[in-house]
């Protein structure tokens, strides 16, 4: 569970996450955080989430994002929907560091998936590409975010990552990835943050 306030860093993607606001504590299930991402960290591939929708405020620098194939640069007060099931990516397109905000409606497990990606990449244990090395903490990691590759029909990625849990959970995985997603472990500063702070 993600706190209010809490801040995690990832050295392979280069983020450097501060929880505005945790999903236990909206309404909504919604669920804000504050981004900032130095250059040369690693780009998440393009993807699909099939629930959630996101929404990005940049504070300061440039946000590259490409929405269902097309690519737009986004500065300092600039705004961008990503809506469910449609093909999307983002990174630093600029020089310096930049600074966005991003509400997730619903959070559902992108808290954890978030937690996770930091200890992993802490412990050596991300690809450049920012996914886990181990194939059978891959497949956990997959199924919990419930992010799919875009091209390829989404019920047969289902049935790959179903199959790969099953297998990495028989193995012992799901034990290290529970303690991977603990937040105790991932918080970097607990220092207080505001929806007003930028």
């Amino acid at each position: 569970m993600a706190t209010t306030g809490q801040s995690i860093y990832n050295p392979v993607t280069h983020e450097r996450i501060t929880f505005l606001r945790a999903s236990h504590d909206t309404a909504d299930g919604s669920f804000i955080f504050d981004c900032r991402v130095t250059p040369g960290g690693a780009s998440l591939p393009a993807h699909v989430h099939t629930t959630q929708s996101e929404h990005f405020t940049v504070i300061s620098g440039s946000l590259g994002v490409m929405l269902g194939g097309r690519k737009q640069v986004l500065r300092a007060g600039e705004m961008v929907d990503l809506p469910p099931r449609i093909k999307h990516q983002w990174w630093n397109a600029g020089d310096d560091e930049v600074h966005f905000r991003v509400e997730v409606r619903p959070a559902r497990n992108l808290e954890t998936v978030l937690h996770v990606a930091s200890r992993l990449a802490n412990d050596g244990k991300l690809s450049r590409r920012g996914v886990p090395t181990n194939p059978f903490l891959l497949a956990i990691f997959a199924k919990t975010a419930e992010t799919y590759l875009p091209g390829i029909p989404i019920a047969l990625q289902n049935a790959g990552m179903t199959l790969g849990c099953t297998v990495a959970r028989l193995l012992g995985y799901g034990r290290t990835f529970a303690r991977y997603a603990s937040p105790e472990t991932t918080a970097i500063t607990t220092e207080p943050a505001t929806l007003d702070a930028a």
